[in-house]
């Protein structure tokens, strides 16, 4: 994070409010168009995802939710990030734009 513009407690310079900085944070991320990149340890995505949070002020709960075909992630991805807290959701691959749809009605109810 050194380096990358980001100043602690601040966004866009702003300092957070204070009834959002025990806020619970949820995350949904399309795991199949943006996949853990080559060589990252992915026992670190959501250490450094809840990290990042705490250093722009935001220390409530954290969950985060990978949506994609489980089929297409390797056997170790899927043991690093699952016990790391990261849920994994299978969503069959073959309809279009299926992951999306389900992260959609994730957020919806």
């Amino acid at each position: 994070m050194a380096g990358d513009g980001l100043k602690a407690g601040f966004l866009g310079g702003k300092a957070e409010e204070p009834r959002y900085e025990a806020a619970k944070t949820l995350v949904w991320w399309d795991i199949e168009n943006c996949q853990v990149p080559r060589g990252c340890d992915a026992h670190a995505i959501a250490p450094n995802i809840n990290a990042t949070l705490m250093k722009m002020n935001y220390n409530g709960p954290v969950t985060i939710s990978a949506y994609g075909d489980t089929n297409h992630i390797p056997s170790y991805i899927q043991r690093a990030l699952s016990s790391t807290g990261i849920s994994l959701n299978h969503v069959p691959a073959g309809a279009k734009d299926a992951g999306d749809k389900k992260i959609l009605v994730d957020i919806l109810f």
